[in-house]
């Protein structure tokens, strides 16, 4: 779930970004470079956004935490969909599920590693190419 924002330059009033996603897994509404040139009117302006290498550590942790955060509701999201996977599995192949679910415990925890990794990969991905585009 994301929040669009739109941003406008302070001088000539026309838009920059239109419609941009905002939430808890954008990291780029925290990292970039903190003034940025009007493509119009061509003064420069500021963003808001700091350099990693500028943030104080109670902004680093607040990071780490958004992070922490995605990754839990991310795998959360990921299971969600491998556990309605699974139930369409299990209706249209009845009987090989069946077989293949009765070691339910080693199984699912097994296959419940998979969305949780690929939650651990996407944001740490993202947030590592930020770090280095953004010192």
């Amino acid at each position: 779930m994301a929040t669009y924002r739109s941003t406008y330059c302070p001088y000539c009033k026309s838009p920059i970004k239109i419609q941009e996603a905002t939430g808890w897994n954008h990291y780029e509404d925290h990292f970039g470079d903190p003034q940025a040139l009007c493509y119009k009117c061509f003064k420069p302006y500021n963003t808001g956004k700091k350099y990693w290498s500028n943030m104080d550590s109670s902004e680093k942790i607040t990071v780490y935490l958004r992070l922490f955060l995605s990754i839990f509701t991310g795998s959360f999201f990921f299971s969600m969909i491998f556990l309605i996977i699974c139930m369409i599995l299990r209706f249209v192949f009845p009987s090989l599920i069946d077989s293949f679910f009765s070691l339910k415990p080693i199984i699912f925890l097994y296959l419940s590693i998979i969305p949780v990794s690929l939650a651990i990969y996407f944001d740490a991905k993202t947030f590592k190419n930020l770090i280095k585009k953004f010192p």
